[in-house]
Formats: C-alpha cells, sequence, structure tokens
C-alpha cells in the first residue's frame, strides 16, 4: 500500500514566517494552493506535497527570492525535525548516521527516496522521487540535501559534503548556493547526490549513544507505520459519512473541515485517486443500503432515512440504479438465503 505524497509542515511554516516578517499578507497564497493555517501550523503536521510545492513557487514570486526556500531552513533551528535528527545525531559514524536518514528520511518527505551507492573514494547519497530522479522538483531536493547536510553539519566536528550535486540549472548564483549550503555545489550534473569521501565515513559522531539511538530506532519505526496511506483518506470519509448520513447527506464543503483541507484541495486528492466525493457518497450508501436491507426490523422507510435521502422514492431509485434491483427485491433475496 502506498503512503500518500505529505510534507512534514516545518518548511512552510518558516516560509511563512519569513513572508509575514517582510509585510507580505500570505493568506491570498494559502487560499490559492487550499491550505489553511491552522492546519499550516500544527505541532508535527503533514501537508499534502503538492500544496507545499505550489505554495513555495508562489511565496518565491511574490518575494523575488529565488532561494527562499533555503533562507527559509536557515531559521529553522536545529531539533525542529526531532527524533528524526536525533536518530542521526545518536549515531556512532558518520556513515551510520546517513543511513539513518535514509531509513526515516519519509518521516519529513513521504513522496522521497534516499539511497546510498559506494563508489571508489566516496559514498554517493542519492535523492529520488516516486524511484526516478528526473522526477524530483529541482526546490524540493535543494531543500533536503541544504536541511540535512546543515543538520549533520552540526553533529560532528569540522566536516562538510565533499560536495552536493543537482541535475538541474542554479536558480541563483552558485556562489549563493555554496555558501548557504557551506560545501562545494555542482548543477547540471547527471544526477542528484551528497557526495562524502570514505575517509569521513567512519568518523565519530559528537553525541553518539547506541542505547538511546536503538529507542529512538523502534520509536521512528512504529511512527512509520502510523503513517497516512493513500487509501487511508477515502476510508475517513467513508466512515465519517455513515455517521452523519441519517437525516441527510454531508456536503464536500464539510467533509474537507473535517480533514483540515480546502473543498478545492479534497476535490483534487480524490480526482487523481480516480475517484470523487460524490462516487464515494453513492459508494458509502449502497454499502450501508445492504446491510440495513438485512435487517428485516428497519422499514424502506427507515432506511431511506438513515441514508440521508429526502424521500423513500428517491433512495429506491438510486438503489436500482446501483445495483439494477429494487430495494424490495434486494431485501426479498437477501430473506430467501437466510
Amino acid at each position: 500500500m502506498r503512503r500518500k505524497k505529505l510534507t512534514l509542515n516545518v518548511s512552510t511554516r518558516s516560509v511563512i514566517e519569513l513572508l509575514e516578517e517582510e509585510g507580505i499578507d500570505v493568506s491570498p497564497l494559502l487560499d490559492k494552493v487550499g491550505l489553511t493555517r491552522q492546519v499550516v501550523f500544527k505541532e508535527g503536521g503533514y501537508l499534502p506535497t503538492d500544496c507545499v510545492l505550489e505554495f513555495g513557487e508562489l511565496a518565491r514570486q511574490i518575494s523575488h527570492d529565488p532561494l527562499l526556500h533555503l533562507h527559509a531552513d536557515q531559521r529553522i533551528p536545529l531539533g525542529a525535525y526531532q527524533a528524526l535528527e536525533y536518530v542521526i545525531a545518536t549515531s556512532e559514524t558518520l556513515g551510520e548516521g546517513f543511513k539513518k536518514l535514509a531509513e526515516f528520511i519519509h518521516l519529513a518527505n513521504t513522496s522521497t527516496l534516499m539511497k546510498i551507492q559506494e563508489r571508489s573514494d566516496h559514498y554517493s547519497i542519492q535523492l529520488e522521487y516516486h524511484e526516478r530522479q528526473d522526477l524530483i522538483p529541482p526546490t524540493l531536493v535543494e531543500y533536503i540535501f541544504c536541511s540535512s547536510s546543515k543538520r549533520i553539519q552540526s553533529m560532528i566536528d569540522n566536516w562538510a559534503p565533499a560536495s552536493i550535486h543537482f541535475r538541474h540549472r542554479p536558480r541563483a548564483p552558485i556562489e549563493e548556493y555554496e555558501k548557504i549550503m557551506n560545501a562545494k555545489v555542482k548543477f547540471e550534473q547527471n544526477i542528484n547526490e551528497i557526495v562524502v569521501l570514505k575517509s569521513d565515513w567512519t568518523r565519530k559522531m559528537k553525541r553518539a549513544d547506541s542505547n538511546l539511538g536503538t529507542i529512538l530506532v523502534q520509536y521512528l519505526t512504529n511512527l512509520s507505520n502510523t503513517l497516512p496511506r493513500d487509501e487511508d483518506m477515502i476510508y475517513e470519509i467513508h466512515q465519517y459519512l455513515a455517521k452523519e448520513l441519517p437525516g441527510g447527506a454531508p456536503k464536500i464543503e464539510i467533509i474537507a473541515k473535517h480533514l483540515g483541507l480546502e473543498t478545492r484541495t479534497l476535490q483534487r486528492h480524490l480526482k487523481a485517486k480516480g475517484t470523487s466525493f460524490k462516487k464515494i457518497l453513492e459508494d458509502t450508501r449502497e454499502e450501508l443500503a445492504k446491510i440495513h436491507l438485512a435487517d428485516m426490523a428497519l422499514s424502506i422507510n427507515e432506511i431511506s432515512y438513515l441514508l440521508g435521502y429526502s424521500e423513500q422514492s428517491v433512495f429506491q431509485r438510486a438503489f436500482q440504479r446501483q445495483t439494477g434491483k429494487t430495494p424490495g427485491v434486494y431485501r426479498r433475496q437477501v430473506k430467501s438465503n437466510m
């Protein structure tokens, strides 16, 4: 089962704070991408990755800062990524720290995959997006490499990557990238990678703690299992509808608010999954109708109410359209099989 494409809200929160310090009203930008301030500033909250990327692009345009995402990262305090940072810091060596980062990076961005390749004189830390390097958005790989490198540099004395490589073209002078990342940066390379010399791979981390590290690995493993999956949103909508249907079907705006999303954001996500709110509502009603029709104590009129239909005739037409049978015929067939 595939994870939903989500990004921890730390970076977006920092971008908003930076823009607001410059006197820029971010409300129109949030509205345009379908995010709410409540969700963005929720502690430990996740945001749809496509919304994060769209918001970031709008923020760079309005601020006239092509490296706004990197400047925002500079403001994020060490420890903001909590257990993900701590499990790296407690590693015995630099190499082990990168392995932990690769194992758990999905907790910061579920869309990315980090791989470690051994070369003749170095290790290549590579970043992919849905199994393909050519799909990863340039600003996303820049942010992840910058943030990861900065945090790991704080965990080990006098170390920096040998170089950092990007497939895309730079948005600003390379010198500015190198100043921010404290490393030599190259663009228009064959792969996205952080280059770590083999001579550095076994260097000791400043706060190595194997016992604490073991505990953190178990914690992050358990946390990974709680990440939302693609199917979870549809299931949650089904559950909410089943509870709220009696007396009238909730509108999509109510469902979106329940999920902490703007209506059009929810519509966009459902469309990407090949479904719609109307289809989920119809499926939920059909499933519940079959359950209720098997309960001979309920009248057809009562079932109509439980499913949120305004009239019994509306329910009868909808059920026949969905199943090819009237509720009465379906009930008689169920009864004959009991």
